[in-house]
């Protein structure tokens, strides 16, 4: 390309950015605005990150290549891979002196393949554990889970079993004694699922006890983990607890790859696998949030810890643990800007003492009230309930936790219609609210308070 001549003489100048992201198997163009007079040549190199000041010349073909206008140039890399990521100089050069910019070319895609062997943490009948490493290429971009496939000897193609795995372990269960299986195992990030690694053939059999676990191979710990402590129960509600643990003191002689919690009702004797996803090792300390658990109950958790060698000892159990019961309030007073509302302990308190209570508040429209009503007294006969988003527009009536069983809210609008709601609080956790069935509309005493619910 030729350029017109040019009065006076400029030394050249660029403009580009210093860094850009792109992704894998996509174009990505690094532009570069350029002057000088007269129109300098222009040259690309290309360097680690690691060692900037160990450039080379780019080579020019069908994967890169150079595109000059008269104020421009381009470095088009075609079908960019992650190999493309780094740092990419361009130089101008003309009679008055020469320039250089550099630009961090940072190219992301999904993962490589975890680092194998597969290796089998537990062999059963109907279920088997399986561990691995993770890729030692994570795309540029955080792993977010991995997808675990299976496939039976005798066919060919892949069943899915989870993409829920966060972390290198999980046991797949459902599995049909003395069918042999193929398990393989993907590691994805926000860019998508990377290569699979394969593990070998394995059949679905009553193999580890301990004896035979110690003997299938010397590349295996010696021991399995050491007992867990009991566990402590937090964040309780009427469907969910978390359990909360410490990792074991003795590992086995290998990192513990996961944990297996399991409850039970505090009067029942059969514990049962509470969760099905790996839960990866912390050195401060683990929890589970446990669902499916039903209101009234008291439940009971233990914990296992698991490394390649198999399952530890069975921790203590939890103390038994049970959510606080709503407490009854209502309203004894009100002036045109403020509420007065006293309450009754709750009858249960999830077998430790309340310590305090959260009250709230929230102001509502007098006619979707009335509309709500109407509609209530509609769906009596029928069994479908509305379905409301119970916790939008609450507001505390103080910071911190009320202590004794009677409050004022103050600084509330004058005509406002309100609905109060009081929880209970105890070491466990905040329990579920108890509502003031009545609507208060704050005017002077002589006002009644409004009839729909």
């Amino acid at each position: 390309m030729s350029f017109p001549p040019c009065v006076p003489a400029v030394a050249p100048t660029i403009e580009m950015r210093e860094a850009l992201e792109g992704e894998e198997d996509c174009d990505i163009s690094i532009v570069a605005k350029v002057s000088g007079c007269p129109f300098p040549s222009l040259a690309w190199s290309k360097a680690s990150v690691a060692k900037p000041e160990e450039k080379a010349a780019v080579t020019y073909d069908q994967h890169m290549n150079k595109l000059v206008t008269q104020d421009k140039c381009t470095l088009l890399i075609t079908q960019a891979s992650r190999h493309d990521s780094a740092l990419y100089s361009l130089t101008a050069t003309n009679a008055l002196g020469a320039t250089s910019k550099d630009l961090k070319l940072s190219v992301f895609g999904p993962p490589g393949p975890p680092e194998g062997p597969v290796t089998f943490t537990e062999v059963f009948a109907e279920r088997i554990g399986l561990a691995w490493a993770a890729p030692k290429d994570d795309g540029g971009s955080k792993i977010t889970n991995y997808v675990v496939e299976k496939r039976e000897e005798s066919r060919k193609s892949w069943v899915h079993v989870s993409n829920d795995p966060k972390d290198c372990a999980y046991v797949v269960t459902r599995l049909t004694e003395a069918h042999e299986y193929e398990f393989r195992v993907m590691a994805q990030n926000k860019f998508g699922v990377g290569p699979a690694l394969v593990s070998k053939a394995e059949k679905a059999r009553n193999l580890f006890n301990r004896a035979k676990r110690l003997a299938l191979t010397s590349s295996l710990p010696t021991a399995v983990p050491g007992q867990c402590e009991k566990p402590t129960i937090s964040d309780i509600s009427l469907d969910s607890m978390t359990v909360n643990w410490d990792e074991p003191k003795y590992d086995g002689g290998s990192s513990v790859l996961t944990y297996i919690v399991e409850k039970k009702e505090a009067s029942g004797k059969r514990w049962a696998r509470a969760n099905r996803e790996t839960i990866g090792a912390l050195p401060l300390g683990n929890n589970f949030e446990v669902l499916s658990v039903q209101g009234g109950c008291f439940y009971q958790f233990r914990v296992i810890a698991v490394n390649a060698a198999g399952c530890g000892l069975p921790s203590e159990p939890s103390d038994p643990a049970l959510a606080p019961r709503p407490p009854h309030p209502k309203v004894i007073d009100w002036t045109k800007s403020s509420v007065e509302l006293e309450w009754i302990p709750p009858l249960l308190d999830g077998g430790s003492k309340v310590t305090g209570y959260i009250l709230e508040f929230k102001e509502v429209n007098k006619e979707e009230e009335e509309k709500k009503a109407q509609r209530k007294l509609l769906m009596l006969s029928s069994d479908e309930e509305e379905k409301e988003p119970e916790d939008e527009g609450w507001q505390k009536a103080k910071d911190t936790e009320v202590r004794g069983t009677k409050f004022v809210v103050a600084g509330l609008t004058e005509g406002g219609l309100y609905r109060f709601r009081v929880s209970a609080v105890n070491p466990a956790g905040q329990g579920e609210p108890g509502l003031v069935t009545e609507l208060i509309e704050l005017r002077d005493r002589t006002s009644k308070i409004q009839g729909f619910q």
